[in-house]
């Protein structure tokens, strides 16, 4: 729950991004930090909760299952949490979202798996938000999902 409350609170948090159109002071830069990719958001995340949870992992790999060697985004060990980050460009369709969620859990929950939770956070490049509650609600429906936070890129990140 905590980290729940944590990363729905993301979009109040950017109102204080850096997204300058014109320098601030005489001898700085007009800076722009950029979410370009699913790294960037995957920091951010780890950025937020590490202060929270020590013992965050990222990109750690999971049990094998046969030829495959999961690697879940983040991971809170002590909660058996995994947390999976998905950047939804303006061509991908929610369904596409859905389909990786879905394998995702399949695989990072499996039988002996250490983790039981299941946590998608998905960053909305293209500001679809008419389209989250219907994709929440569908993923809700797989076994393991404790929550799905998406989140639209903040209009004034707008290039």
């Amino acid at each position: 729950q905590d980290v729940s409350n944590i990363l729905r609170r993301v979009p109040a948090a950017f109102r204080r991004w850096s997204w300058d159109n014109k320098k601030k002071t005489r001898n700085s830069e007009a800076r722009r930090w950029n979410i370009d990719h699913e790294y960037h958001v995957q920091n951010f995340r780890y950025f937020l909760l590490l202060p929270y949870f020590p013992d965050l992992k990222e990109e750690e790999y999971l049990k094998s299952i046969g030829q495959i060697h999961p690697r879940a985004d983040l991971t809170i060990p002590s909660l058996r949490l995994v947390i999976e980050v998905k950047f939804m460009r303006q061509q991908d369709k929610p369904q596409k979202m859905i389909e990786q969620i879905a394998a995702d859990t399949s695989l990072y929950l499996a039988i002996d798996s250490d983790y039981h939770q299941f946590l998608a956070f998905i960053w909305d490049d293209s500001c679809r938000s008419e389209e989250h509650d219907y994709m929440r609600n569908g993923l809700r429906q797989l076994h393991g999902i404790a929550e799905v936070i998406s989140v639209s890129r903040p209009g004034n990140l707008l290039p």
